[in-house]
């Protein structure tokens, strides 16, 4: 077990191999442990191992990415750029890449958002600057995978320290650096232009799909506008901007982006959740709570439709798909998604106060300030529980709760033994070991950040088709790596907050509180038959301890359901209470 522990630090995606012998170490002591009764695991301390490892996987010689990548990439600031490594896997990328595509760090080649002749074509040239004994640059024309725009892609070969190598060993690149003709807007300089030119947003807009390269036309489509619209437009800029063709306004708007204002440390941009192919850039809003704290919530939908209250669960799941975004508006909803004290900008809880009824208290006075005195309420996996501390705390708020995917209160060792690896280990480690699970999760997610969050959450769905599935095709695996960028990035890990709410619901009983729900309001459980945490047999457990709600089960359809069956499940919001 410790073997295996170490090997985690010299290669953090080994960590997987760690959960099956720690599974047989404490099932057996789990299997006898009566009621709440946490266990003591024999042999050496366990919890400072799992600390050491800890450490480990958050020290620079574990990130196992030499600088000079991060180097070259340092000097890019506008353009999108990343690097890769003989594998063909990412390695880092500039903060461009991030905003905006769904590059990160552990993606192969294969997952990268180009076409399939285009992707055949970089890797062969990338594998050339690998094994050419003088490499140089090289350049590669690639289309845009939807539009069809031609993109230029400059490769060149990173070099190690010289001063790292053996004397008189060769000096061969460690990593190839992609530098692409699409650009990341600055926020600043959209408000530049638009002040110094009186442009509008709308013309703003019009002006950077023209340095895309896209055409009136495509602009009219992509815009949802005619093209009288958008030439009418164009028009306006050449005027504004004193130019006297749409090149030599771009060529403008090209020579400015540097020029942009940096944002004012003392006034910190508001955070925004930034779509990267088809879901459109949503604002994270924040609404004051009592003793000078907030909430932060997105919205999206219809804003004067029926209010749904979409709890995301553990790991903020706050993006749909964008074709569902797009239906929640059609069908009149008003998605109103909050994040819990200490994941993104939600102010911690105040000292002592209880996790459950402290995000309850937090709910009721966002729906208060919006004005909203019934709501629909849907709960993404274990935030089932966070339903039942609601629906305590102000019995005739809730409309109705659709759980998708939902953790039910558990009561015996065998329905965590039924879950798969990585459910398993975090669960039942909230549940039996909890003053391991500290570091259990935070090794946790070091290794999502060492190997890169795609590859992390590919480990943990690992046994299931559809959950996989969901983080392959584009629209789905952009409403992930959107939505949990308030939990899983570098800069917003809510590890805390994780570990916070995850003891809480495995180390109480809530079973009463789910009953009362029960018994007030319409309340509707769809599982996928592939839930790593809740395995078949485990719902039916629960569906006979907890009768009078409706329980579905769809086949072929993992934890993560609602991202590839919202069609199905969009219809059910449509029950009253009675």
């Amino acid at each position: 077990m410790l073997d295996r522990l170490y090997a985690v630090a010299e290669d953090p995606a080994l960590y997987d191999r760690v959960l099956e012998p720690w599974h047989q170490l404490v099932a057996p002591l789990q299997a006898q442990a009566p009621d709440w009764t946490c266990i003591t695991v024999p042999g050496p301390d366990f919890a400072a191992h799992f600390a050491r490892l800890t450490r480990l996987l958050g020290s620079d010689r574990v990130q196992r990415r030499p600088r000079e990548d991060q180097q070259a990439l340092s000097r890019i600031t506008i353009s999108i750029a990343f690097t890769l490594d003989a594998a063909l896997r990412v390695t880092a990328v500039n903060a461009a890449a991030a905003a905006a595509t769904p590059v990160t760090v552990g993606s192969a080649l294969r997952d990268l958002p180009i076409l399939p002749e285009d992707r055949r074509a970089l890797a062969t040239l990338i594998r050339g600057l690998f094994t050419d004994p003088d490499p140089g640059a090289a350049t590669l024309r690639i289309r845009h995978p939807r539009s069809f725009t031609p993109i230029l892609l400059n490769l060149r070969p990173v070099f190690p320290d010289p001063e790292r190598l053996p004397t008189g060993a060769p000096l061969r690149p460690d990593y190839v650096l992609v530098v692409s003709s699409l650009l990341r807007w600055p926020d600043s300089h959209a408000e530049m232009l638009q002040n110094a030119f009186g442009m509008t947003p709308a013309e703003y807009a019009v002006m950077r799909a023209l340095a895309a390269g896209h055409s009136v036309n495509e602009i009219a489509e992509m815009r949802g506008r005619s093209v009288q619209t958008v030439r009418a437009q164009v028009k306006a800029l050449l005027q504004k901007t004193e130019t006297r063709s749409q090149p030599e306004l771009v060529r403008l708007m090209l020579s400015t982006v540097e020029t942009a204002p940096p944002q004012d440390a003392s006034q910190p941009a508001p955070r925004i959740s930034r779509g990267i192919h088809q879901l459109e850039d949503r604002p994270f809003r924040t609404q004051p709570l009592p003793g000078g704290r907030q909430i932060e919530y997105l919205e999206f939908g219809d804003p004067a439709g029926r209010p749904v209250l979409y709890s995301p669960g553990l790991v903020t799941l706050c993006r749909w798909p964008a074709r569902a975004e797009r239906a929640a508006a059609e069908r009149g909803l008003r998605v109103i998604v909050p994040l819990r004290p200490r994941i993104g900008g939600s102010s911690p809880l105040p000292p002592g106060t209880p996790r459950g009824p402290g995000v309850a208290h937090d709910l009721l006075a966002l729906l208060d300030r919006l004005e909203l005195p019934q709501v629909t309420l849907m709960a993404q996996n274990h935030d089932l529980f966070f339903a039942c501390m609601l629906q305590d705390a102000a019995p005739r708020r809730l409309e109705q709760v659709i759980g998708l995917g939902s953790v039910m209160p558990l009561c015996c060792a065998i329905q965590y033994a039924r879950m798969s690896r990585w459910p398993r280990f975090m669960q039942s480690g909230a549940r039996y070991t909890p003053d391991l699970l500290r570091d259990m999760a935070r090794g946790t997610f070091a290794m999502s950040h060492c190997i890169g969050k795609l590859q992390a959450l590919r480990l943990i769905y690992a046994s299931s088709p559809d959950d996989l599935r969901v983080l392959r095709e584009p629209e789905t695996q952009e409403a992930v790596l959107v939505g949990t960028e308030a939990t899983l990035s570098h800069e917003s890990a809510a590890t805390e907050a994780y570990i916070d709410d995850l003891t809480t619901i495995h180390r109480t009983d809530w079973g009463p509180s789910l009953r009362r729900l029960i018994a007030a309001v319409p309340v509707t459980f769809v599982h996928g038959d592939h839930d790593p945490s809740m395995h078949p047999d485990t719902v039916r457990d629960r569906a006979a301890a907890f009768p009078g709600a409706t329980y579905l089960q769809l086949r072929d359809a993992g934890q993560m359901l609602f991202f590839t069956r919202w069609r199905e499940i969009l219809p059910l919001l449509d029950k009253k209470r009675a």
